[in-house]
């Protein structure tokens, strides 16, 4: 998932840099400035978009714990008795 959004940034950069050199000659260098800015600010608001997507999954996960469980004596079908035990999970 992070390679995809990385990737779609990625194309985004390559769009806007191919895009800038098309423009129209007859436009401002005002306008193209202002035109470069948005396209830096588009790229810098995916780029903080990832991080705190990234940021995310750590705080979103939860803390591994243990739980003891507790079998009881069974019997098996070849007459074999296992005594009684206490097993610890682990749970994500």
């Amino acid at each position: 998932m992070k390679h995809i959004i990385i990737l779609f940034a990625f194309v985004l950069v390559l769009t806007g840099c191919s895009t800038t050199g098309n423009t129209d000659p007859k436009l401002s260098k005002a306008e193209r400035r202002g035109y470069d800015h948005a396209m830096n600010q588009a790229v810098k608001q995916q780029y903080w978009i990832i991080q705190r997507q990234q940021q995310g999954d750590d705080r979103q996960r939860p803390k591994p714990r243990s739980i003891t469980v507790r079998i009881p004596e069974t019997v098996t079908e070849d007459g074999v008795i296992l005594k009684p035990t206490t097993a610890t999970i682990r749970i994500e």
